[in-house]
Formats: C-alpha cells, structure tokens, sequence
C-alpha cells in the first residue's frame, strides 16, 4: 500500500490527533483516489466527528491541506468519487459550479440555464397561462 502523503504542518496535539485518525481511515486505491473507509452516509460521502461535530471527510481533507472553505463555496470532486478524500481530486466550486459538472459528466439531466433563458422560459410560461385562463372564461 502507497503511504499517504502529510497533509499538512500539526500545529497541536490535538491537531495530531486529527491527522493520524483520519489517515488511519484512508486506503490508496489503483484510480488515484484516496478513498474514505470510516462511515459513510447514505449518498457515499465519508463522514468523520471531530470536536463534538461531523464533518465530510472531503471537507476535511480540503481543509487540513489549504485551511478554511471559504463561505459560499463548496468542495468538489474531479473524480466524481464521493468517498474520495485525495486533495488532488478535490477543487472549491459554487453550487453552480457543481451542477455545470454533473451536466457536463451526466451525472444530472437538468440544463443550467441562463438569467436570459430563464426570463424567455418564464414569459412562455406566463403567456400560455393567461391564454389557459383566458379560453377558461370564455367557455
């Protein structure tokens, strides 16, 4: 088995701590990923209690490797493996972000549509709604 690499400088014993229960959860697999063998919920995602809260194990590892997420953002996987906690593997992404990838790999059938897309779509919408309400009356 491949040796995980040091995520990053422990700066407690705490921190230590952390590091060597979460690494002792990991096992290198042929793809390249890292994957997750502690517990997992129900979508394949890795899940890991630290300081009385549970964390993703991906999150985890994002932030034991480059610090905090920033708000807003989220992490994401190139792999499309959720139990994967390569660093690697892993890049920060809004929530669009992360639809624009699941469309593009197929993993979602819904298209990402534009503010302009949206207010054709809604007009559409409107218009054979008030034409509905209108042979309603008449009838």
């Amino acid at each position: 088995m491949a040796k995980l690499p040091i995520l990053y400088r422990v700066k407690s014993s705490k921190g230590a701590l952390l590091l060597a229960r979460f690494q002792a959860k990991v096992k290198i697999v042929e793809s390249g990923c890292h994957e997750w063998q502690g517990c997992l919920q129900s979508r394949g995602y890795g899940m890991l209690r630290a300081n009385g809260k549970l964390f993703f194990s991906h999150r985890l590892a994002w932030q034991l490797v480059h610090g905090t997420i920033p708000n807003g953002l989220y992490v994401l996987h190139k792999c499309d493996n959720p139990c994967c906690v390569n660093v690697d593997h892993l890049f920060l992404g809004t929530q669009r972000d992360n639809l624009r990838d699941a469309v593009e790999k197929g993993r979602c059938r819904r298209s990402i549509l534009t503010p302009e897309e949206r207010r054709i779509r809604q007009r559409e919408y409107n218009r054979r709604w008030r034409e509905k309400r209108r042979l309603q009356r008449h009838v």
